[in-house]
């Protein structure tokens, strides 16, 4: 149509379609092809059986690697960098939105997740049907565990722990502050109280 494709012997080809510019260009078995259409651009590099693609749209970049059979990909809009890796079956994933990096870890059916927000970091560990969660704000760590219907929770602000242990349909709980212990376990309906303050004795009721 009004595209003029001009193409030489040694396999290097350039394509131009109104005012937007496809390329291909291949040196010896390997290729290498930059499309750009508008003021936006995107490439895809090939070396050997290896593939590596960059994207790029406005001012944001869309990167997708693979070597051999495993998919590399980073992806970047504006400032913030979105990253997913994957070897053979497994899926690693990192996520970064302005300094703060929020990364998913798949391997196998297992899922490890990682988010970290600012200083804090927020921690989700799957395996199998099972879920473990780590979550940190600033120096206090805030945990739950879970296992199967199960919940175990530990809860840690400063030097003082807090924690809630649940099985079944039965909630066990203790409660640190400082040296001091107070815990609350309820077995079926019954609840059983145990308080202790340094040295102070405990309170049952």
């Amino acid at each position: 149509g009004g595209a003029s494709p001009n193409t030489e012997n040694d396999a290097l080809g350039v394509v131009r379609a109104g005012g937007a510019s496809l390329g291909v260009v291949r040196a010896g078995g390997a290729s290498l092809g930059v499309v750009r259409a508008g003021g936006a651009s995107l490439g895809v590099v090939r070396a050997g059986g290896a593939s590596l693609g960059v994207v790029r749209a406005g001012g944001a970049s869309l990167g997708v690697v693979r070597a051999g059979g495993a998919s590399l990909g980073v992806v970047r809009a504006g400032g913030a960098s979105l990253g997913v890796v994957r070897a053979g079956g497994a899926s690693l994933g990192v996520v970064r939105a302005g300094g703060a990096s929020l990364g998913v870890v798949r391997a196998g059916g297992a899922s490890l997740g990682v988010v970290r927000a600012g200083g804090a970091s927020l921690g989700v560990v799957r395996a199998g049907g099972a879920s473990l969660g780590v979550v940190r704000a600033g120096g206090a760590s805030l945990g739950v565990v879970r296992a199967g219907g199960a919940s175990l929770g530990v809860v840690r602000a400063g030097g003082a722990s807090l924690g809630v242990v649940r099985a079944g349909g039965a909630s066990l709980g203790v409660v640190r502050a400082g040296g001091a212990s107070l815990g609350v376990v309820r077995a079926g309906g019954a609840s059983l109280g145990v308080v202790r303050a340094g040295g102070a004795s405990p309170n049952a009721g």
